[in-house]
């Protein structure tokens, strides 16, 4: 995704990838401030195509050299990336404690 000079003449971005049949309320709901966006990116966004390689000298496949058709592979600094995003309120975590002092992959803490 290359958004380009698109960024220049918006003044926000609201991404509202496959919303499903709700996603028109969802979208309303987050214009009209009902709801605050506090989602992030799902994909990296590019300032241009050319930061890509050729569609023809891509591999899907990480190996051999190749480390597939993910951001990882993208060695400039992307537009947005993997994860970026705002929100419109404050939070912060404290006091946070583990129930388990040892917990192996993929138990839940």
């Amino acid at each position: 995704l290359a958004l380009g000079s698109v960024l220049d003449d918006a003044d926000a971005i609201l991404d509202a990838w496959y919303p499903g049949m709700q996603g028109g309320n969802a979208v309303a709901d987050v214009l009209f401030g009902n709801y605050n966006p506090a989602g992030r990116a799902a994909v990296t966004s590019y300032a241009s195509t050319s930061d890509l390689p050729a569609p023809g000298a891509m591999n899907p496949y990480a190996g051999n050299g190749s480390k597939g058709l993910t951001y990882r592979f993208f060695n400039g600094k992307p537009q947005y990336p993997f994860g970026y995003g705002l929100s419109y309120t404050t939070f912060s975590y404290s006091d946070l404690v583990l129930n388990d002092t040892k917990p192996k992959a993929c138990d839940v803490v």
